[in-house]
């Protein structure tokens, strides 16, 4: 079916066109002007950031904001938020809205449940596309219940937010309070623990008396080495003397030198005399006396010079050892002391933690206690409702133009309806579809002249 078909068809039915059109637009008028008028009144609400968690302390991401908005939706539409809209208002107590509530559900269940559901029923929750502006509205027949109601909806939903707010940080609170007490008592044992171990150890100052050890340390080894040397020198000078002919102590020896001068010239003196006399010659017992005697002085004085050198041995050699001693009691003194400044620092390292930890359980509580009493949540109020001072329903614009628009489509899809049941041949297009055949002349209406009946002789058609 062409264009020049629909047009003959919308033509040849405008009557029934007009009809159905203006029998639509009008019962959408009545229906318009029946209707009873509905106000709505608005009340914007503001979503600023979510504070840190009382226990963990994490702050909400940005992007949970489009998240945190839905479930506080959702938080709007519940029986928390709506049975204090029903308290506030007293709407439980309204005589009308008891006889609903008998002839609706003949006193089952609680009133104040079913006038909830019926405010969130009527209640609309839009938020804002690109912000965290949230915007309640509340429908009803009459402006200034429908302002009652958004208003009290909103301030509902802000008291509750706030105990909600402050209800996770009163309970964090308790748990933090008993874990803050745990840790004093850490601390307390912590430093216990120091404090007896510095007076078990003797421990003023542990670099103090580090710092005296390693001096004493030193001390002792440099005097160690002194009486090292010393030691191993009478030693050699000890064993040296054992042979009196080379030991330079020997033969240094002041004494001992003069009585070898002394034997010297008694042995020459002898000498001469046994020249000259015999053995048993008084002169010559008296040389020899003198002879032995000197040697005997010789003799006795070199034990003596051995024997100081033996004993200065023994006592360098007794020094050495003693200063030994000290340095290896000095050496474990200080090692013992090492050790126990390790332990010392890993008690005070464990004080130090504790206190850290304690540092930051109190910090924690103090803003729990703050967040705990705080009566500001996360959402403010942006605007209050007002009461409307004209309907929202019926839209009257909306409605006409509805009408306009469904009349049209009627109208026109009973036109067709009725040409789909009754239908007529209007051009030659629908001649030929309905036959099947070409249409070879076509005589135009009216009374045609002599010319066109010769030329146009009939309506011829055949079908091949």
């Amino acid at each position: 079916m062409n264009i020049k078909q629909l047009y003959l068809i919308f033509k040849s039915r405008f009557r029934l066109f007009i009809y159905t059109f203006l029998g639509t637009f009008l019962l959408v008028v009545i229906i318009t002007f029946a209707m009873s008028k509905a106000y709505t009144a608005n009340a914007s609400l503001i979503f600023k950031m979510k504070g840190p968690d009382p226990v963990t302390g994490v702050s909400q991401p940005l992007s949970m904001l489009g998240n945190y908005i839905s479930t506080q939706i959702d938080v709007i539409n519940s029986y928390r938020v709506s049975l204090k809209v029903v308290d506030k208002l007293h709407i439980d107590q309204n005589a009308s809205m008891q006889e609903k509530f008998q002839e609706k559900t003949g006193g089952v269940g609680d009133i104040r449940y079913w006038i909830a559901d019926l405010l969130v029923g009527n209640l609309s929750i839009t938020p804002s596309r690109d912000s965290g502006v949230l915007t309640l509205s509340y429908t009803s027949s009459d402006p200034e219940f429908s302002k009652l109601v958004a208003n009290a909806f909103a301030e509902s939903y802000l008291e509750t937010n706030v105990e909600m707010s402050s209800e996770p940080s009163r309970k964090a609170m308790t748990f933090l309070g008993k874990k803050k007490q745990e840790l004093r008592e850490e601390l307390l044992k912590a430093q216990s623990a120091v404090a007896a171990y510095l007076q078990d150890q003797g421990i003023t100052s542990s670099v103090e008396n580090a710092d005296i050890e390693n001096a004493k340390l030193n001390d002792l080894t440099a005097q160690l080495s002194v009486a090292e040397s010393q030691s191993l020198e009478a030693s050699n000078r000890n064993k040296a003397a054992v042979n009196k002919e080379v030991s330079p102590d020997i033969l240094s020896n002041p004494l001992i030198q003069n009585l070898k001068i002394q034997i010297t010239n008694a042995q020459a003196k002898l000498a001469d005399l046994s020249r000259k006399y015999a053995n048993n010659h008084p002169l010559m017992q008296s040389a020899k006396a003198e002879l032995d005697q000197l040697n005997a002085d010789y003799n006795r004085q070199v034990n003596q010079v051995q024997a100081s050198l033996g004993s200065s041995a023994d006592i360098y050699t007794k020094r050495e050892s003693e200063l030994r001693a000290a340095v290896d009691a000095q050496k474990k003194k200080l090692l013992t002391l090492n050790r126990s400044r390790d332990k010392l620092s890993v008690l005070q390292r464990e004080v130090e933690n504790a206190q850290l930890a304690y540092n930051n359980i109190n910090l924690r509580v103090s803003e729990s206690s703050l967040q705990g009493t705080s009566t500001e949540g996360d959402v403010l109020l942006l605007s209050a409702a007002v009461a409307p001072t004209s309907p929202s329903k019926p839209n009257i614009l909306f409605n006409l133009f509805f009408g306009v628009l469904a009349g049209g489509f009627l109208g026109l899809l009973a036109a067709y309806t009725k040409e789909f049941l009754d239908r007529r041949v209007r051009c030659v297009d629908d001649l030929e579809a309905l036959l099947d055949i070409p249409v070879l002349v076509t005589l135009p209406s009216g009374k045609p002249g002599l010319a066109d009946k010769k030329k146009n002789a009939g309506l011829l058609a055949f079908k091949h």
